[in-house]
């Protein structure tokens, strides 16, 4: 229900909790951020887990997601 949200000042967010989200014109500031853990939690979950801080830069994104039958 949560894994991918539009919305319309960032781009996708992923998680109940915002735990991933990449925001407009990411490769040009540090509003994007990872709030590990909230939805997505498991062992060593942290919000610098995956880019080494709170906040970060993007240089290019896909977003891939699978259609219900």
């Amino acid at each position: 229900m949560f894994a991918i949200a539009p919305h319309p000042e960032y781009g996708p967010i992923f998680g109940a909790g915002a735990d991933l989200c990449i925001s407009h014109n990411c490769n040009a500031n540090l509003e994007s951020y990872s709030n590990l853990p909230h939805s997505y939690d498991g062992e060593n979950a942290s919000c610098t887990l995956l880019m080494g801080d709170y906040n970060f830069t993007v240089l290019d994104y896909e977003v891939f997601t699978t259609l219900g039958k």
